[in-house]
């Protein structure tokens, strides 16, 4: 199911053809498709807002938040800096 829907949702829409699909499973588990689908499109802070909800149920998602964290920080170190802060591209 996670491979259908990383082909019908892409980082920023949904096509409409997923909508019956999330709406046969529970809430808990929308998150956690979601979650695999961010993590699929390396959509870090995406993945972390909604791995922040999985959290208090799954406590082992911390080491993977950590590691998201650290992915964002190294896609920050790649963009350029002014006065030492990145700015956007």
């Amino acid at each position: 199911m996670i491979t259908w829907l990383s082909a019908c949702i892409s980082a920023r829409s949904v096509c409409w053809r997923s909508w019956p699909v999330l709406a046969q499973v529970s809430v808990q588990r929308r998150w956690s498709i979601w979650f695999s689908v961010y993590e699929h499109q390396h959509e870090w802070g995406e993945a972390i807002a909604i791995g922040e909800r999985l959290l208090r149920e799954r406590p082992e998602f911390s080491a993977t938040l950590a590691h998201y964290h650290c992915e964002l920080a190294a896609q920050a170190l790649q963009r350029p800096m002014r006065n030492g802060i990145c700015v956007q591209r």
